[in-house]
């Protein structure tokens, strides 16, 4: 019979210690991150478990609806590169970069400011002054607002140019075509600054995403009657889901089949009931982020489809930490 051999307590600590080492860095990995690793970031969610943010270098196209609270947001991202439309409010800036360092996000090909309001621009300085950006778009119209004289002193100082585009003119970022719309050249509605907004079509792999800012009426009005290319799948609901937007008319060029309402709840009636019920009318699927948090749509050429935050998220009356006035 053989003999039982006896192990020392040197041997075990040999044996343990490599294994702590391993269990140790796992840790360090899961709070942290090893050097030159990224762990995921995981956002809490009410009914969904995890919500988990898209990867910058996924052959996908995705539109990631950032919840800013009352304001636009919205990351588009595709094989390696990155568009930012709007930034937020002021105080809106941490959460942009936030989503956009867990997407993997380290500089923009373009950001695209549609209107001078700071509901839209506020957030838009830090993040000038943080990630490397290619090319600003804007419109022609400007506003007296600090929030929008602070932008400017941020993009001059970094000697960069402003591109005023004009319908037709397109951009090409990882594997998006993007059109953009509106404002017509030398167009300027100084009465309403909400119709200087910059209107784009994004096309991924033949799926459509428009964005409207905070276009109104008259504009939907114009676009419609020259027959302008409206159509996409998924629609981006112009001036936060208000009445001064989303005609029937224009919505019936669009013809959506997803919606995408970027608002608070709380904050100017938005969205309002009659907007609801015309959406309703058309039988789209309608995502918000006052009740869904921040929300993500992935297109691909097999279809497209949505991943939220939260089912039904609880939420703090708002904090304006800017005029009012500088965002209706």
């Amino acid at each position: 019979m053989g003999t039982k051999r006896k192990v020392s307590s040197k041997q075990w600590l040999r044996w343990l210690l490599p294994l702590f080492a391993v269990c140790l860095a796992v840790g360090i990995y899961i709070v942290q991150g090893l050097p030159g690793l990224k762990p995921p970031v995981v956002w809490p969610s009410g009914n969904l478990g995890e919500f988990v943010l898209p990867d910058i270098h996924d052959e996908a196209g995705y539109a990631v609806f950032i919840d800013v609270g009352q304001g636009d947001a919205t990351l588009l991202i595709s094989r390696g590169h990155a568009v930012l439309v709007d930034a937020g409010p002021p105080g809106a800036e941490d959460v942009v970069l936030e989503v956009m360092r867990a997407c993997g996000v380290e500089k923009l090909d373009a950001v695209v400011a549609t209107h001078p309001h700071a509901d839209h621009i506020g957030g838009m300085r830090k993040v000038l002054e943080t990630v490397p950006v290619d090319a600003i778009f804007m419109p022609k119209a400007v506003s007296s607002s600090v929030t929008f004289a602070r932008l400017m002193e941020t993009i001059s100082s970094q000697g960069k140019k402003i591109k005023a585009p004009v319908p037709g003119d397109t951009l090409a970022v990882g594997g998006f075509d993007i059109t953009f719309l509106w404002p017509e050249k030398d167009y300027e509605d100084t009465k309403n600054m909400n119709n200087n907004s910059i209107v784009l079509r994004a096309e991924f792999e033949g799926k459509r995403l428009l964005l409207t800012g905070d276009m109104e009426k008259k504009v939907e009005k114009t676009l419609v009657e020259q027959d302008a290319d409206l159509r996409a799948d998924v629609l981006k609901v112009g001036h936060h889901g208000s009445n001064t937007s989303s005609t029937k008319a224009f919505l019936a060029q669009v013809n959506p089949h997803y919606t995408v309402i970027m608002c608070d709840g709380v904050s100017y009636n938005h969205p309002h009931t009659k907007v609801m019920e015309r959406l309703m009318d058309l039988g789209v699927d309608i995502y918000r982020t006052d009740r869904n948090g921040t929300v993500v749509c992935r297109l691909a050429k097999e279809g497209i489809t949505f991943t939220v935050e939260s089912q039904n998220k609880e939420r703090p009356a708002p904090v304006s930490s800017y005029d009012a006035d500088d965002t209706e």
